[in-house]
């Protein structure tokens, strides 16, 4: 009888389900938007989105080359702010290589092919 109550407390409660040891919890969204898991990009997913080694991101992290949240041990990324910063990083074609790749386009077209 002693279980099915503390089994009873457990089911009232508010907040994330108890997980077992080693796997994280989702992140709860605040009212701010700070901690939205949609938003919010943790290590393994950065690494993904900019095809980088897990080396190379916390070296950017501790040189604070990119932007990011630290809480605690926990770093974060918002998903926005990695899109505008990486705008700097963009550069454009020069016009006389896009020509040259158009006349090349325009030549694979029209030539038969063997």
């Amino acid at each position: 009888m002693a279980t099915a109550n503390k089994k009873d407390k457990n089911e009232c409660k508010i907040g994330n389900p108890p997980q077992p040891r080693g796997v994280e919890r989702d992140e709860p969204t605040t009212m701010l938007g700070l901690a939205s898991t949609s938003s919010k990009l943790k290590i393994p997913d950065l690494i993904e989105m900019l095809q980088l080694s897990a080396s190379m991101v916390y070296k950017m992290v501790e040189r604070n080359e990119i932007p990011h949240y630290r809480i605690g041990t926990a770093i974060r990324f918002d998903r926005a702010e990695i899109r505008e910063w990486l705008k700097q990083y963009h550069r454009p074609a020069k016009s006389a290589s896009i020509a040259s790749a158009e006349k090349v386009l325009s030549c694979e077209s029209t030539e038969p092919r063997a």
